[in-house]
């Protein structure tokens, strides 16, 4: 959120449809998405869920995600995710764009746009025993597309989640 002139230091901004501008210098200031990146990630027909254990989404069912650093791309931020959060390493290479999502992301009282590139990503049989979830989850499983079904009907995955997973 925009106060002051970062210019100027005029607290005299005035809201367009897509940007806010100061009254007293013209400076233009862009609300742009914060780049974040999740995956989808499959075994034998099943879809892998983390269930949070941090805000947002404290107690959902969700898939892998989190935010790019300025350094990175998203197969590189979305493969270091990967890796903070099950101890797995895998091939950027085979991660599959599927589509994106606007979000709005809330952390402690700030809630700001994020813009979501979400990928899949096959799973074979000898990673499964590998994965080691981090304290930013509780548990972890792969579900049936119907039980996850379930999770999205019963309030228990994270929003938008059940959209994304659908487009697997």
């Amino acid at each position: 959120m925009i106060n002051y002139c970062s210019k100027c230091g005029s607290n005299d901004i005035i809201a367009k449809e897509s940007y806010k501008v100061c009254n007293s210098c013209n400076t233009e200031f862009y609300d742009n998405p914060k780049a974040t990146v999740g995956v989808v990630l499959t075994n034998n027909n099943k879809v892998f869920l983390a269930k949070r254990n941090i805000n947002p989404g404290k107690g959902q069912w969700a898939i892998i995600a989190g935010f790019v650093e300025n350094t990175e791309t998203s197969e590189k931020a979305l493969i270091r995710e990967i890796k903070e959060e099950l101890t797995l390493e895998l091939d950027a290479d085979s991660l599959e764009y599927i589509c994106s999502k606007n979000h709005f992301y809330t952390y402690r009282e700030d809630t700001f746009r994020t813009l979501l590139s979400v990928f899949v990503y096959e799973l074979s049989d000898d990673l499964i025993p590998r994965i080691k979830i981090n304290n930013e989850n509780s548990e972890c499983g792969f579900f049936a597309i119907s039980e996850v079904e379930e999770f999205y009907n019963q309030g228990f995955l994270y929003p938008d989640n059940w959209q994304i997973i659908q487009k697997v």
